[in-house]
């Protein structure tokens, strides 16, 4: 009550002062100010005072406290409400930062299995290269050893070649197609650089069982190479094939050779000749 009155008393001043000095503007101005001024500060006193008397009147009153302490109690109420929102935004919160961070471990799981795959199919195709490298450096050490035993076969063909005489003597038991043959032997043998060299004898004029007695010094440089001894029967045009003997290496390199050679391509004809280091 007293608060009232007093609120009611100072509003009824201020009007009073407010009337007296409205005559000019700059005293309305002062006075609008003063009286926004005044009536924010009665609202503000007002408002204390009853906050007093309301605690005044719940200590004084045990009806009235006990509403007081019920209004303390639904203060109570809705600070617990509130701090269990609270909580259960925080919790909510809690869920929302295991989804992401289970989200993200998927995600960085997914990364590993893709970097994974990657890594794997980056180590196959890098072991492939390298067996493929492998090969061709395998292919290349046994092009390089191939080469090196035939330098080498080459080289001892070099340091083993020797001279030799070979005679051709005479033959016997030479079919003809017609009545006679002019016969003549063309003689093949291994020399320099692994080449085929060959020579050949006169021919002798009609006759199945000539006699040459030819005798050629060459070189010979390979010990297994055979020496092929070929009769041809002499032409106008086209020398025809009679028959051929060949003699090893194996059989003449170390002692030389003087015997005769069964002809094939004659019925048991043969030929004679020497092979002399």
């Amino acid at each position: 009550f007293c608060s009232r009155v007093g609120i009611r008393s100072t509003a009824f001043l201020l009007h009073a002062v407010a009337f007296r000095y409205w005559t000019s503007p700059f005293s309305r101005l002062i006075c609008g100010i003063m009286r926004a001024t005044g009536v924010l500060v009665l609202a503000m006193l007002s408002n204390l005072l009853s906050v007093h008397a309301k605690e005044a009147d719940c200590s004084a009153d045990p009806q009235t406290g006990i509403d007081c302490a019920a209004a303390a109690s639904l203060g109570g109420n809705a600070l617990a409400v509130r701090q269990d929102a609270n909580t259960h935004s925080s919790v909510d919160e809690e869920e929302n930062r295991g989804e992401s961070k289970v989200a993200e471990e998927a995600v960085g799981k997914a990364q590993s299995y893709t970097k994974t795959s990657t890594d794997t199919k980056r180590s196959t195709k890098l072991m492939a290269n390298g067996e493929k490298e492998e090969w061709s450096t395998k292919l290349a050490m046994h092009k390089r050893l191939e080469d090196a035993e035939l330098k080498e076969q080459e080289e001892a063909s070099k340091k083993m070649c020797k001279h030799v005489h070979i005679a051709v003597h005479k033959a016997g038991g030479l079919l003809a197609q017609d009545s006679s043959i002019d016969p003549y032997v063309k003689v093949t043998y291994r020399g320099q650089e692994n080449k085929d060299l060959t020579f050949q004898t006169k021919y002798e004029a009609h006759t199945t069982n000539p006699t040459w007695n030819h005798t050629e010094t060459v070189l010979l440089c390979n010990t297994m190479a055979p020496m092929r001894f070929a009769i041809y029967d002499k032409n106008w045009v086209t020398d025809t094939f009679v028959a051929q003997a060949e003699l090893a290496g194996r059989e003449f390199w170390e002692e030389g050779f003087s015997d005769s050679l069964f002809l094939e391509g004659s019925n048991n004809g043969k030929l004679y000749v020497t092979v002399q280091p």
